[in-house]
C-alpha cells in the first residue's frame, strides 16, 4: 500500500510536470500578471496574542490557509488528521478529541479535560461543538508544545486556532455547493455587507450531509451551522468586531468498527455476527471491506446544538500600545446513543462556560535595547451536567426513547432489565489566571523572553452511580468532589536572526493538564516541562521555505484510565513518569509561479516510563478474561496516537488558459507508521501503517466569478484507526470519497 501510494503520487506529479509551460511560456503568463513572482507570501499569525509574521515566531507553528483547507477536503474538524505534523483528530463517544505529538485524552468525558484546547478567533469552543463544519475561514493556525504561559489551563499539548474572515468594507458574496459518493451534499455561502463606512457585516453559514461510511449506516451525518459577525472599525483608536455562531448536528457519527474476530474471547461474549470465514486481519469482521459491520444500528442517534457569543475589543494608546479585551459566552447540549463494542452507552451533556480575558501589549520592534511585553488576565467558568446509561444488555431502559433493542445481545448473555446509571449533575470549574511575557532585544539580531503564569483551579462536582437489574456492578452511591489546585508555569527562550530569512531558537516551557474526579476518586493534574529548538529559514529568492523543531518533554502524572473489576468504574490513575521527544520539518518551494511543492514529516517517540498497574483489568463483565494481570509494568509502552513516522508531500500545479481562466491541479499523499488505539497494546486496538492520496482538479473562470471542481479523497481506499476499547473496537476514519464543487463568487 505504501509503495503503491507513494509512486503513484510521483507518478502524477511528473505526469503534471510534463504538461507545465515551458520557461518561456512561464516567463510569458509572470510578464502577463507581474504580482505573480513565484514568491512565498508572508503569513501573519497571532498564536502568541500578538500579530507578527509566522517566519518571526520563535515557536512551532503550522499555518494552513482556508483555500488550502478546502483543497485538502477539510470541511470539518475530523478532517484535519493529514493537515499539519503530527495532528490526530478521533470522534469518541460523539465528542472530537485532538492530539498533538501523541499528547491528548485518553478518556473522553466532561469531568476529563482535553489536552489541546481548540479556539475560534481566540476564543475556546467546547467539545460538544467540535463536530460542526468549517466554513468561511481564513487559516488555520497550530501551536505545538505545552503552552503554560499564554494559554494556560490545559493547553499542554499545544493549541488549535481557527482564524474567520473577518467582515471588510465592500459587497461580496459566495456560494459552493459540493456533491459526491455516500450521498454527500454540502453548501456553503458568506455575503458581507458595507452597512456605513465604518460598521460592516458578514454572514456565513453551512450545510453537510451524507450516509453512513459503514455498510450499515453508522457515520451519517446531518449538520448545519452559521456564523454572523460586525465589525465596528472607525480607523482610529478603537475597533470592536462581535461574532454570534451557532450549530446543530443529528444523524449517527459513532464510526466504532467491531475488531475481535479471530481473538480468543471469553465464554462470555460471543462474537459479533458475520465474522465467518472472511479474512480477520487486525480483528475487524472482514479485513477486505474494514468498514462492513453487520449489526443493526437501530435506535442509535445523535443530537447537538449549541451557540456561541464572543467578542473582541482594542483600544490603541498611540501607535504602540494597544488594550484588548475578549469576553465569551457558550452553551451546548448533546444526546446520543452508540453501540460501543459489547456495550450500548446513552449519553447526556450539557455545557454551558464563560470566560474573559484582558490584556495589555506594546509593539517595540527588533532593534537592540528594545522590549516587547504583554501582561494578561484571564476567568473561566464552566458548569456541565452529565449522564449516561451504560446498558450491556438486551433490554432498554423504559424512559429511553429506544426504538428497537440494543445490539449488545450479539455479545453478552441477557440480563432482563439491566442496565447502569452514571450521572455527574454538578460540575463546576473555574480558573482565575495572571500572566505576562516579556522579549528583550540584547542585540538587533538576538532576543531573549521570559514568561510567567500564576493560576488559580477549582472543580466541584457531584457523582451518581447505580445499578438496575445488573448482579456484577454495586448499589446505588453518591459521591461529592471538590478540589482546587494553584500553579506557576514559565517560559525562558533565546532568538537569533541569522539574516533577514533565517531564524534560530531555543525555549524550555512548561504545561499543566487539570486534574478532576472519577467515581472512584480524584486524580492529579498532568505536567510537562519541554525543551525545543528550531531554525525557520526562507531562501532562493524567498521561493524556499525550510523549518524544523526537534523537542523533548519530560511527562508527569499521565493520566490513565483503568476499569475497576470490583466495582466495575471507570478510575483514572496517575503513570507517575512518561517521555516524548522527536522532531518537525516543514517546507514548501515555489518552483515557478505555476508550480509548488511542499511537505512535513513528523518522527516521535512517545512512552510511559513508569507504571505499574493496580490491579487486574478484564474485557468481560463476569471477570474471566484478565487483559493486564495486577502488577504489570507498563514502561516503553507507547501513548495513544503516537506513530512514529508521519509524512506528507503534496505537488500543485496553474495551467493558465487562452481565454483567461484557470486550471488547477493538486496531489497530496499521506503516510502514518503504525499506532496504538489504547494504552494497553490490545490486539484489537492496532492501527496498521497507511497511505492515502488525494486529488483535486478545479478550473476557475477568466474574472475568477465560478468555479467548477472534480476531487477523490483517499484513493487508496486505506483504513485507519483512532482510540479504541476493549473487545470494542476503534474509531475508523472514512473511507474513498469522491465528488464535484461548484462554486460562484459576487
Amino acid at each position: 500500500m505504501k509503495i503503491h501510494g507513494v509512486y503513484l503520487t510521483f507518478a502524477l506529479m511528473v505526469g503534471l510536470a510534463a504538461a507545465a509551460p515551458s520557461p518561456a511560456q512561464a516567463q510569458q503568463t509572470a510578464a502577463a500578471t507581474p504580482a505573480n513572482t513565484g514568491e512565498l507570501t508572508e503569513i501573519v499569525v497571532t498564536a502568541e496574542k500578538r500579530v507578527e509574521s509566522v517566519q518571526s515566531s520563535a515557536v512551532a507553528v503550522s499555518v494552513v490557509s482556508g483555500d488550502a483547507l478546502a483543497n485538502k477536503g477539510v470541511t470539518d474538524v475530523l478532517r484535519l488528521n493529514d493537515a499539519v505534523p503530527g495532528l490526530a483528530v478521533d470522534d469518541s463517544l460523539g465528542q472530537t478529541v485532538i492530539f498533538l505529538r501523541g499528547i491528548g485524552p485518553q478518556i473522553n468525558l466532561p469531568q476529563y479535560a482535553s489536552s489541546v484546547p481548540f479556539q475560534l478567533d481566540g476564543a475556546d469552543v467546547q467539545r460538544e461543538s467540535l463536530s460542526t463544519g468549517l466554513f468561511d475561514v481564513a487559516q488555520l493556525e497550530v501551536l505545538r508544545g505545552p503552552q503554560g504561559t499564554l494559554y494556560g489551563r490545559n493547553a499542554i499539548g499545544g493549541v488549535v486556532n481557527i482564524v474567520s474572515n473577518r467582515p471588510v468594507n465592500k459587497y461580496e458574496g459566495s456560494v459552493d455547493l459540493e456533491g459526491g459518493n455516500y450521498g454527500t451534499f454540502r453548501s456553503d455561502g458568506m455575503i458581507n455587507v458595507p452597512f456605513t463606512d465604518v460598521l460592516y457585516g458578514r454572514l456565513a453559514f453551512q450545510t453537510v450531509s451524507h450516509d453512513g461510511y459503514e455498510t450499515n449506516g453508522a457515520g451519517q451525518q446531518v449538520a448545519e451551522s452559521a456564523r454572523g459577525e460586525l465589525l465596528y472599525d472607525p480607523k482610529g483608536n478603537f475597533d470592536f468586531l462581535l461574532t454570534f455562531s451557532g450549530g446543530h448536528g443529528g444523524g449517527n457519527q459513532a464510526d466504532w468498527i467491531p475488531k475481535t474476530c479471530g481473538y480468543a474471547l471469553p465464554a462470555t461474549i460471543k462474537n459479533p455476527a458475520g465474522c465467518g470465514d472472511t479474512p480477520h486481519k487486525y480483528g475487524l469482521i472482514n479485513s477486505d471491506n474494514p468498514w462492513y459491520d453487520p449489526q443493526s444500528t437501530a435506535g442509535d442517534f445523535e443530537e447537538e446544538n449549541n451557540w456561541q457569543i464572543a467578542a473582541q475589543m482594542n483600544y490603541r494608546f498611540g501607535t504602540d500600545l494597544t488594550l484588548t479585551f475578549l469576553p465569551e459566552y457558550a452553551v451546548a447540549r448533546q444526546d446520543q446513543f452508540a453501540l460501543v463494542g459489547p456495550t450500548g452507552i446513552a449519553t447526556h451533556v450539557r455545557d454551558s462556560q464563560g470566560s474573559e480575558e484582558l490584556r495589555l501589549a506594546n509593539a517595540a520592534g527588533k532593534e537592540q535595547g528594545s522590549v516587547n511585553w504583554l501582561v494578561g488576565l484571564y476567568h473561566f467558568v464552566s458548569n456541565v451536567p452529565f449522564a449516561a446509561h451504560i446498558e450491556p444488555a438486551t433490554s432498554q431502559p423504559t424512559y429511553y426513547p429506544i426504538t428497537a433493542p440494543s445490539a449488545a445481545g450479539d455479545y453478552f448473555p441477557p440480563v432482563p432489565g439491566a442496565y447502569v446509571k452514571v450521572s455527574e449533575p454538578q460540575i463546576e470549574q473555574q480558573s482565575y489566571a495572571a500572566f505576562g511575557q516579556v522579549r528583550y532585544s540584547l542585540l538587533d539580531s538576538l532576543g531573549a523572553t521570559a514568561g510567567i503564569r500564576a493560576s488559580s483551579d477549582e472543580e466541584k462536582g457531584l457523582s451518581e452511580f447505580g445499578a438496575f437489574g445488573a448482579p456484577f456492578f454495586p448499589p446505588l452511591s453518591y459521591t461529592d468532589h471538590d478540589q482546587k489546585k494553584s500553579r506557576v508555569d514559565w517560559k525562558v527562550g533565546l532568538d537569533f536572526d541569522v539574516s533577514k530569512t533565517s531564524l534560530l531558537y531555543a525555549n524550555v516551557q512548561t504545561g499543566y493538564l487539570n486534574g478532576g474526579f472519577s467515581l472512584a476518586g480524584d486524580f492529579k493534574p498532568e505536567t510537562l516541562l519541554a525543551f525545543s529548538a528550531g531554525s525557520k529559514n526562507r531562501f532562493v529568492d524567498n521561493r524556499l521555505e525550510f523549518n524544523a523543531e526537534a523537542f523533548y518533554y519530560d511527562y508527569s502524572n499521565y493520566q490513565l484510565s483503568f476499569n475497576n473489576p470490583t466495582s466495575g468504574l471507570q478510575q483514572i490513575f496517575n503513570a507517575p513518569k512518561a517521555k516524548v521527544y522527536g522532531a518537525d520539518f516543514e517546507t514548501q518551494f515555489s518552483i515557478t509561479p505555476a508550480d509548488k511543492v511542499d511537505g512535513t514529516l513528523e518522527l516521535l517517540r512517545a512512552y510511559i516510563t513508569d507504571f505499574i498497574t493496580p490491579y487486574s483489568t478484564y474485557g468481560d463483565p463476569a471477570n474471566s478474561t484478565i487483559v493486564i494481570p495486577g502488577g504489570t509494568s507498563l514502561a516503553g509502552y507507547d501513548l495513544i496516537e503516537s506513530p512514529t513516522v508521519s509524512a506528507s508531500i503534496g505537488y500543485e500545479h496553474d495551467w493558465a488558459l487562452a481565454s483567461g481562466g484557470q486550471i488547477a491541479g493538486r496531489v497530496d499523499n499521506h503516510y502514518e507508521s503504525s499506532h496504538w488505539g489504547d494504552y494497553e497494546h490490545q490486539e484489537a486496538n492496532y492501527s496498521p501503517p497507511f497511505v492515502k492520496t488525494n486529488i483535486t482538479l478545479t478550473y476557475t473562470s477568466a474574472q475568477g466569478g465560478w468555479h467548477l471542481g472534480a476531487y477523490v479523497y483517499n484513493l487508496e481506499n486505506a483504513a485507519s484507526f483512532g482510540q479504541g476499547g476493549a473487545y470494542a473496537g476503534s474509531y475508523i476514519l472514512p473511507p474513498r470519497t469522491y465528488g464535484a464543487k461548484f462554486g460562484m463568487k459576487f
